[in-house]
């Protein structure tokens, strides 16, 4: 749809826009196959009711909306940021670094770290319903310190390769470049942030807590991320080099909460009063 293939035109950013909003129709449909089927881990009911289970949609409710809202948050964090780079002098070739190096390449620790959290929160999940409290918590820091590990070799790439990197996008000449090494320079230190705060992130929702970290996304990326830009702004100091410090002070700060509420959580003391109880 972008580039024109066969009988479809070449839509340019339109086919992009197209793409987009049809690719998960066919995940879906493969879902839904799957789980006719009954090919997946968790099976559907072989007879089904209309009447609702209120008891469980009250628990799918308390845990999946602080989720869902904390994906929009950090989405929404992203996408004020890139308004922010509108008003710069060459915003364009800012905003085309961001959407290169951060929506893209950073993609590369973006994705590793969504797995690991799932991961983790599998782990937590896992050990609490046995009863292992403490293996649960080191097995979130196992999986902390592999997405640790994991960022820091890709940081190295971004680092010091930024050129080919670039070159995958034709973006080798003038501020496009200038702002994408700068960018990925950045990332580079963020996605050790990143990929740990995940790890924690999963390990807090295993246990029952999706609340905390939707707070902590709202404090991250709305106060700090968008507040710092904010502040730059009105002082008329805001370029592409703040907004990429923003960016890695949101990261640092979202670790430095997560880290702190894992460590000293309200997920410990609710499961504690289970157990007395």
């Amino acid at each position: 749809l972008i580039i024109g293939i066969g009988p479809f035109p070449a839509l340019g950013v339109s086919g992009a826009a197209f793409g987009t909003a049809l690719a998960p129709i066919a995940s879906v449909g493969i879902a839904l196959f799957l789980i006719y089927k009954r090919k997946v881990i968790i099976r559907p009911p072989r007879h089904y009711t209309l009447i609702p289970d209120l008891a469980l949609v009250k628990s799918i409710t308390r845990v999946g909306v602080p989720t869902g809202l904390q994906a929009i948050l950090l989405n929404l964090g992203g996408l004020l940021l890139f308004r922010k780079l509108g008003v710069l002098e060459h915003s364009a070739a800012a905003q085309a670094a961001y959407t290169i190096c951060y929506n893209q390449l950073f993609s590369l620790v973006t994705w590793a770290s969504f797995g690991l959290r799932v991961a983790s929160a599998t782990l937590m999940g896992q050990n609490l319903g046995a009863g292992k409290r403490d293996r649960g918590r080191h097995s979130v820091y196992i999986v902390a310190g592999m997405g640790a590990v994991y960022a820091v070799a890709l940081g190295v790439v971004f680092w010091f390769f930024p050129y080919p990197l670039m070159l995958l996008f034709d973006a080798v000449d003038g501020h496009v470049y200038e702002f994408g090494v700068s960018l990925l320079r950045y990332t580079a230190l963020s996605g050790i942030f990143l990929t740990s705060t995940l790890a924690l992130t999963g390990g807090l929702q295993g246990a029952g807590d999706t609340k905390t970290p939707m707070y902590i996304a709202f404090v991250t990326q709305i106060g700090v991320l968008v507040g710092l830009a904010e502040l730059f702004d009105f002082l008329g100091v805001l370029s592409a080099e703040l907004a990429w410090l923003a960016i890695l002070l949101s990261h640092l700060s979202r670790w430095v909460l997560t880290q702190t509420f894992f460590s000293w959580g309200k997920w410990e003391k609710s499961l504690a009063e289970l157990h007395r109880a």
